[in-house]
């Protein structure tokens, strides 16, 4: 509807025995795989071992969720230093991304404001790029191997109340 031309790749467990899937969701994207409603650009993978090969492949990530913990997907997402599109979740995603920075930030449950973050990166390749090179940039200096180790090993010690 957007005039944007795309293929979608679904990756995730689509067991609705966790809370966390949403069925309509989940069926929507299993009809629309392969078929010529979607003109065959919408694919389901339900396993994947090796995830980073579908980051390698992307052009943008979007994670449109309603509820996250600590999302690692996202994390990963910008280590790819993919552009990333995602719903406002308090203490979540909007610890992670800076809107219009690092990433886009949208309305969760708002469906406009989804295809106007994915339109924004879409319709420019330039400004999308810029986004997953400050995404990277972000998790670099945020989560680096050695600063998480270190980050870590100081908890740890405060927790048992050895000197650091």
């Amino acid at each position: 509807e957007k005039g944007v031309r795309s293929y979608l790749v679904m990756v995730g467990s689509t067991d609705t025995r966790y809370f966390e899937i949403d069925r309509t969701l989940v069926d929507t994207v299993r009809r629309l795989a392969g078929s010529e409603e979607a003109g065959g650009d919408a694919r389901l993978v339900e396993h994947a071992l090796e995830i980073d090969a579908f980051y390698r492949t992307a052009d943008l990530f979007i994670m449109p969720s309603l509820r996250e913990g600590l999302p690692v997907a996202l994390l990963e997402a910008m280590a790819a230093g993919l552009p990333c599109v995602a719903s406002r979740l308090p203490g979540a995603t909007d610890a992670i991304i800076e809107d219009q920075v690092n990433g886009i930030i949208v309305t969760p449950g708002d469906v406009e404001d989804l295809a106007r973050g994915i339109v924004e990166v879409v319709q420019d390749p330039k400004r999308g790029e810029a986004l997953g090179r400050r995404a990277r940039a972000t998790i670099e200096a945020r989560y680096a191997v050695n600063r998480m180790a270190k980050a870590y090993l100081e908890c740890y010690r405060d927790v048992a109340g050895a000197p650091c």
